[in-house]
């Protein structure tokens, strides 16, 4: 016995628009990062880096603690 509605694989192919849709907020921080790297060349020092990871950490666990809220469905956005 033959079937006729085998399940055939999907060809997958490269579509530029859901590429960059998934990933234009990254590519956009990039592109950031790149023009300020170009414009003042101590950006992408150590220091400054761990500046701005030091002034984003409390936000960051603000961040965290509210996903964990919403994903447990209790539902509250009150920061």
């Amino acid at each position: 016995m033959t079937h006729a509605n085998a399940a055939k694989p999907q060809e997958r192919h490269f579509d530029a628009f859901s590429f960059l849709a998934r990933f234009a907020p990254l590519i956009f921080l990039l592109l950031l990062m790149l023009v300020f790297a170009i414009i003042e060349p101590r950006f992408l020092s150590s220091i400054n880096l761990f500046n701005v990871m030091r002034q984003v950490s409390i936000t960051g666990l603000l961040a965290i603690g509210m996903t964990f809220v919403i994903l447990t469905a209790g539902i509250d956005l009150s920061v």
